[in-house]
């Protein structure tokens, strides 16, 4: 008796694979195989048990014993969306600080400096004002920096001031844009008092006072090398060494990853922003959160996988290699840089 039983539950794995394998029957999949699968785990567990607790084993529910192939065969996929939050925000942020070492490339090159921070950043940033290249611009600068990494996908749309509202203002004064900031719900994406160097990362907006009377003068970090901690700095305009011990950091990379999730919850990709590791969701609703991670990347990840290994290829098609987001200069590159020219000079 016991090895009939095992030659049917050998006939009912291989009937699964002929259908997984050949798409037969493929307009009843969603229907056959589940019962398939359910009929060989029931067998299964028959043959498994001992008949002495048969009787206990009819009240348990069969849902409790089903393997996760009943998952992939339903077209559903595991997500590691903090992985990939994480990566978008990752490439947010490279293109913050490649269009302000673009920013900085022309301002030093150009012959007409005031006319270029007038037009490039005061234009954009805050054309109802109409302020003059005069002005003090380093936070203005940034801006425009945010501004142009944030036309490639919009994840900041919510969060940068309006350049044609009275918000704009904010985008102008380095005390004002943290306010602002602070009001938009990201104050726990900013630290105030004694700089930990310990924890900033590319991209910071750091503002350290430069007068007795509280004004504050911004900079873009940019990384440490040979144990050195250096910041791309407008108004003075170059690649400078931070030395203040106190300031206020701006966490851009937390901000940027905050305001990804805000929009995923907003446009219902999401519920619950507190599991983000491994969850479990329908094909077509990983489309959709797939196609908002890609949106505005030349190139992008898919690292979503198949409960089941082995049904890669036939349940989603295989995903394609994970490639570099760009092939634009690092940090590191941007510091190697500096350090050559200035041992030449």
């Amino acid at each position: 008796m016991h090895s009939r039983k095992k030659a049917l539950l050998a006939r009912y794995n291989k009937l699964k694979y002929y259908i997984r394998r050949f798409g037969i029957i493929k307009t009843a999949k969603k229907v056959i195989l589940p019962t398939i699968t359910i009929a060989a785990l029931n067998v299964s567990n028959l043959s498994a048990q001992p008949q002495s607790d048969t009787k206990s084993d009819k009240t348990q529910p069969l849902t409790e014993n089903i393997d996760k192939n009943l998952l992939a065969y339903n077209r559903k996929v595991v997500l590691d969306l903090s992985s990939e939050i994480d990566s978008r925000a990752d490439w947010f942020i490279n293109n913050f600080l490649i269009a302000a070492q673009n920013h900085l490339d022309a301002i030093q090159k150009t012959r007409n400096k005031k006319a270029y921070v007038k037009q490039q950043f005061f234009d954009v940033v805050s054309p109802s004002r109409n302020l003059s290249g005069n002005t003090a611009y380093c936070i203005t600068a940034l801006n425009r920096a945010l501004i142009d990494a944030n036309k490639l996908g919009g994840d900041l749309d919510n969060v940068l001031p309006n350049p044609n509202t009275t918000e704009c203002c904010a985008a102008n004064e380095c005390n004002a844009f943290a306010k602002f900031l602070r009001r938009k719900g990201f104050s726990d994406c900013i630290d105030e008092g004694r700089i930990k160097y310990d924890k900033l990362q590319p991209g910071d907006i750091i503002l350290t006072v430069r007068n007795r009377s509280g004004d504050r003068h911004a900079q873009q970090y940019i990384g440490k090398k040979n144990n050195i901690h250096y910041c791309l700095s407008f108004n003075n305009d170059g690649i400078r060494e931070l030395k203040s011990a106190n300031g206020i950091v701006i966490h851009m990379h937390k901000l940027t990853r905050k305001a990804i999730i805000k929009n995923m919850k907003k446009q219902k990709l999401i519920s619950n922003d507190r599991e983000l590791d491994n969850v479990v969701v329908s094909l077509e609703h990983a489309r959709r959160i797939q196609d908002y991670l890609q949106h505005g990347r030349e190139q992008y990840y898919r690292t979503y996988q198949p409960l089941i290994a082995d049904t890669k290829a036939k349940t989603l098609g295989a995903p394609p290699f994970d490639v570099a987001l760009s092939a634009s200069p690092t940090p590191q590159d941007i510091l190697t840089t500096y350090r050559r020219s200035s041992s030449r000079s």
